[in-house]
């Protein structure tokens, strides 16, 4: 029989020693200093000049680096490249995340490496994200049955609202092909995409007309249903948004959840964007109607502010998602034990996940739900000022804005709108002090501007309206 060295038991190799571990935790928060402070007058777009390729002169190797290499390649390679995300001056998409409370959430969930998958492992970790669960549910106005899934964003999300509709309808693979999902063009990708994984591809989508804002026609929807069911189709699932990442629209949801149910169809409300606005009193009125949705996926990565890989599904009657992800096996059986609280792992896709309840949990609490509120608050009236003000700067604007996103574009006197916007769009990109995404829309080429970072104030919009006047007038002078 083989012995194992003594020696070698007493070291452990992944731990490191006394001055390792000051010299990390120096190097780190000096990291983290340096970034923050350069963050206001840094650019928001820092383009591809490396595109990570520094990463190629650091191969994995038996023995360390230094860390200060580690740490030089991936401030080079990674923090000066592409998007800035965490930059007030970031208008092109809707990231939200950045707050320190997160991070150091990320920081010890990773470090005790608590597992909340099932109650068994960890109940406080359990009913930590329960906690979080539920006080989502009851923002969105469920009562007590609701329950839900903290996942890892909205395409997750949405996927696995669509399994649950597709289960408790009882559709079979047989019925597929004569299913129908009613949603508007502007409804996100990702629930293609979700039908398609979830083994729906063959089900017929309708596009329902929508009006001047791009919200849904109720009219039009309930005309297609009609006309679905004369055709002895199955009118399945309803998809409504309560703010589209394209243009920041709201459906009319009270209408829709009328229809839906008259129909006996399932009602699914996209709100991975929007969700979390319900927190702001004033606006809460465009909202009406989502508390009767079957599901709801709300992003707390994008309106709660929160890292990437935050995004949650809530279901009215939870119930109906456990039906459709509850599985066992023998080597948990001893899981099964003292089940005072929902395992996650009941209601989710994933067993073994990231503790993503932490860093909203902590958050929450070291700072309150007020900053989250105000910040929100903030950015609806910067929207709307940015609406406002950018006209004055020569630009035409579309619909008023029913959050924080909206659509602008210059409109040259001479020439073709699109090419225009085309090269303006280049040169926002190339100098990089702000940045701005595009659309589409009927053939109409836009500049989105998303206001969602909570460092963008009213200090920021200005020098992004100011900067935007500056590269027109001299795209015109070009």
């Amino acid at each position: 029989m083989h012995s194992i060295n003594p020696e070698k038991d007493l070291i452990d190799l992944l731990t490191l020693k006394p001055d390792e571990r000051g010299q990390l935790i120096q190097t780190v928060t000096d990291y983290y200093l340096q970034f923050l402070d350069r963050l206001p007058e840094g650019k928001a777009y820092l383009g591809d000049e490396d595109a990570g390729k520094g990463l190629a002169s650091m191969p994995f190797k038996e023995d360390p680096y230094q860390i200060h290499q580690v740490f030089d390649v991936f401030h080079q390679s990674v923090t000066e490249n592409g998007i800035n995300p965490a930059s007030g001056k970031h208008f092109g998409y809707v990231p939200g995340g950045g707050i320190e409370t997160a991070a150091w959430g990320d920081f010890l969930g990773a470090l005790t490496n608590r597992y909340s998958g099932v109650n068994f492992a960890n109940p406080g970790a359990v009913r930590m994200e329960n906690q979080v669960i539920s006080w989502m549910c009851n923002m969105v106005g469920y009562g007590e049955r609701s329950h839900g899934s903290l996942l890892s964003g909205g395409s997750i999300a949405n996927l696995t609202g669509i399994i649950v509709a597709r289960d408790y309808k009882k559709l079979k693979a047989r019925d597929f092909d004569r299913a129908v999902i009613y949603l508007t063009a502007e409804t996100h990708h990702c629930v293609q995409k979700a039908l398609r994984l979830a083994g729906m591809a063959e089900s017929m989508i309708r596009y329902v007309a929508m009006d001047e804002k791009f919200s849904m026609k109720p009219d039009a929807l309930e005309q297609t249903i009609e006309q679905d069911l004369a055709l002895g189709l199955i009118p399945f699932l309803l998809i409504g948004s309560a703010g589209t990442t394209n243009t920041g629209a709201i459906d009319p949801l009270e209408r829709l959840a009328e229809i839906a149910s008259q129909f006996n169809l399932w009602f699914h409300v996209d709100a991975a964007y929007g969700g979390f606005f319900l927190l702001v009193e004033e606006i809460k009125n465009q909202f009406r109607g989502i508390e009767k949705a079957d599901s709801v996926v709300m992003d707390p990565h994008k309106s709660l502010f929160m890292p990437y890989g935050s995004g949650v599904i809530l279901v009215r009657e939870g119930e109906h998602l456990f039906k459709s992800n509850h599985y066992t096996a023998a080597y948990l059986q001893d899981v099964m034990e003292g089940q005072d609280e929902r395992s996650p792992a009941d209601y989710s896709p994933e067993l073994t996940r990231h503790f993503r309840g932490m860093r909203i949990w902590f958050s929450l609490h070291i700072l309150g739900i007020s900053p989250f509120r105000e910040a929100l608050r903030e950015k609806i009236k910067l929207s709307q000022y940015f609406y406002h003000e950018i006209q004055k700067a020569g630009f035409e604007a579309g619909p008023f804005p029913a959050l924080s996103i909206l659509l602008f574009r210059y409109v040259p006197s001479t020439g073709n709108a699109n090419e225009a916007n085309t090269r303006l769009l280049s040169m926002i990109h190339e100098d990089g002090q702000i940045f701005v995404s595009s659309t589409t829309v009927d053939g109409i080429l836009w500049i989105r501007m998303a206001i969602l970072v909570f460092r963008a104030h009213q200090k920021e919009v200005d020098f992004a309206i100011k900067h935007l006047e500056m590269l027109k007038n001299k795209l015109i002078i070009g």
